[in-house]
């Protein structure tokens, strides 16, 4: 790069777009909050808060203090706006700063990883189990605790933006970043991989084994967005250009974020749909307009019979049932020994219930 190019004076008025990075950092904060929330009534509902649920509160708040760092570089420099064309009126309206991002980032990503990791513990591993999973659960856990709190430390009290690259700055900048986001891209894909081989083992059916799949890939968007936040951190670091990057960076960080909530907020919906009052009400209401012009089609083959007299008891269908897997009830897994551990078969119960229609129907 040109550095006669930094030498040019700032341009009048403010050419950076403002708008765009505004609404996404606005609208992925409602969604991060809401996919929290979702989760810490579904545990509520469940009595089951945990130390899990501890450490994604404490990350919503190294979350929000990021995001509110990323709004500010949305006031300024905003997207477009190069290193020579900072102009320093403009910036007083901002309170950026480019090392609270990194610091905060770090420590956001370090309590969301350590929670989801424990969530996955207590879904995939059963009680007093020590098998492969649960070591490689573990592992990662305390590989990213240590390597996090390095990282930070390091991100804390390294060299300044502005001195990179010149004598007053002893440290490689741009190689320790390099070096940190290609671990924790390597990070995010471990914890997305490793559960897949216990899935794919689970007595269910294809279909439910694949829709599992599909929410885990959830964090595919995250390890594309730390993947991205790399080249873009790299870059800045490579060109000089750091204020052309920034925004960039906030935003694919905050999408790393964001995504890693869902990750974990999203199987809570269907306990939360279940039990809410106002969505039981709702699904009573959609049987009961279902069983109504079912009623009332003449082609139904049910015209001029009484609907008590039904030879078989019919259940209607709860739009907002929880299925086993939803409710982390895992039909077969693998025990301590190495032999298949069967959990409450709902087949067995349902010809149960079945049985016990019948006989009530023949008396």
């Amino acid at each position: 790069m040109d550095t006669k190019q930094f030498l040019m004076p700032a341009p009048a008025g403010d050419i950076g777009d403002h708008i765009l990075p505004k609404v996404i950092v606005i609208l992925t904060g409602i969604i991060a909050l809401l996919a929290l929330a979702v989760r810490l009534v579904a545990r509520q509902m469940m009595r089951r808060l945990g130390l899990a649920d501890l450490l994604l509160v404490i990350s919503m708040v190294f979350y929000i203090v990021h995001h509110y760092n990323a709004y500010q570089a949305a006031i300024y420099p905003g997207l477009g706006v190069h290193q020579w064309q900072f102009n320093p009126e403009l910036a007083k309206a901002s309170h950026y700063n480019f090392k609270l991002g990194s610091v905060f980032f770090g420590l956001n990503i370090v309590f969301l990883k350590i929670a989801v990791l424990l969530d996955w513990i207590h879904t995939f591993v059963p009680t007093g189990t020590r098998n492969t999973l649960f070591w490689i659960l573990h592992t990662l856990i305390w590989s990213n605790a240590i390597f996090y709190l390095i990282g930070t430390f390091i991100e804390a009290f390294q060299c300044p933006p502005e001195d990179v690259g010149t004598p007053r700055c002893n440290i490689d900048v741009a190689k320790y970043n390099l070096a940190s986001g290609v671990i924790n891209v390597v990070s995010d894909l471990t914890i997305l991989i490793a559960p897949h081989w216990v899935i794919w083992k689970l007595n269910l059916s294809r279909i439910r084994k694949i829709g599992v799949s599909v929410l885990f890939l959830i964090g595919t968007l995250a390890t594309g967005s730390a993947i991205a936040r790399v080249i873009y951190v790299t870059s800045a670091y490579r060109t000089g250009d750091i204020l052309f990057n920034v925004m960039t960076i906030n935003l694919w960080a905050i999408a790393e974020q964001t995504f890693g909530y869902l990750v974990i907020g999203i199987p809570a919906i269907p306990k939360v749909l279940h039990d809410f009052p106002c969505a039981k009400h709702l699904g009573s209401l959609v049987r009961s307009r279902s069983k109504s012009q079912h009623n009332s089609n003449p082609s139904s083959g049910y015209q001029g019979r009484v609907p008590w007299l039904s030879s078989t008891p019919r259940r209607h269908h709860d739009p907002w049932g929880a299925t086993d897997l939803d409710t982390h009830v895992l039909v077969t897994i693998n025990g301590a020994e190495g032999k298949d551990v069967p959990l409450p078969d709902t087949a067995h119960s349902r010809r149960r219930d079945e049985s016990r229609n019948s006989s009530i129907e023949a008396v």
